[in-house]
């Protein structure tokens, strides 16, 4: 009886898929023509927005390289601080960006410890700012990658270039800062250097 009624069921309701869209062959059109659009849309909206998100750590690295001379520029640093947003999930460059960030806020070794020579606090210093250009630039190696232009540690190392005459016109900038601090928050005094008359000044002098 059971085998009477699954071959009943079988011959008079089941239809192969085939068959079913044949016989339903305008139904399909008009839910295809419903929601082609709609699929359109959401795969055209994907498409822009990993443009844009590539687009946007595209932005970073290369502000990152623009500014590789300039790291405590205002553009540099708003740039780092964005690679957790933008680089999200992107965990090799998440461990890269964390080492590097952990080693600008630690404080060089004995910086202002005078019982060391001068020459061994400029060592340290120097050893502070190589390790922590070791660390940016193994950060750029894994951004360059991601963003579609690989780099290497080489090219990345020796690929900046920055003229003296800039570097020479940035310490100026920095010691004028200082000096106008040191002015008005530690009284210091302004010294002014008048020259010295001459001989012929001081005879010109007594003439008169």
């Amino acid at each position: 009886m059971n085998l009477e009624l699954a071959w009943h069921y079988l011959t008079h309701y089941w239809t192969s898929p085939i068959t079913w869209l044949t016989a339903n062959v305008g139904l399909v059109t008009v839910v295809a023509i419903i929601l082609a659009p709609i699929f359109a849309l959401r795969v055209q909206t994907n498409l822009e927005t990993a443009k844009e998100k590539k687009q946007r750590k595209l932005f970073i690295f290369k502000t990152l390289m623009a500014t590789y001379a300039t790291r405590v520029s205002i553009d540099h640093v708003q740039a780092l601080n964005m690679i957790n947003i933008e680089f999200y999930g992107v965990e090799p460059i998440l461990n890269a960006w964390q080492s590097y960030q952990k080693h600008l806020t630690t404080p060089i070794a004995d910086a202002n410890n005078t019982s060391i020579s001068p020459e061994e606090r400029e060592s340290r210093a120097k050893k502070w700012i190589d390790k922590g250009s070791d660390l940016f630039i193994d950060l750029l190696v894994l951004m360059s990658k991601e963003v579609g232009l690989p780099f290497n540690k080489t090219t990345l190392s020796s690929g900046v270039y920055y003229p003296t005459a800039h570097q020479k016109l940035e310490n100026e900038n920095i010691s004028l800062r200082q000096g106008l601090l040191e002015i008005i928050y530690k009284n210091k005094p302004i010294t002014i250097n008048l020259p010295q008359p001459t001989q012929d000044d001081k005879a010109s002098s007594i003439q008169q």
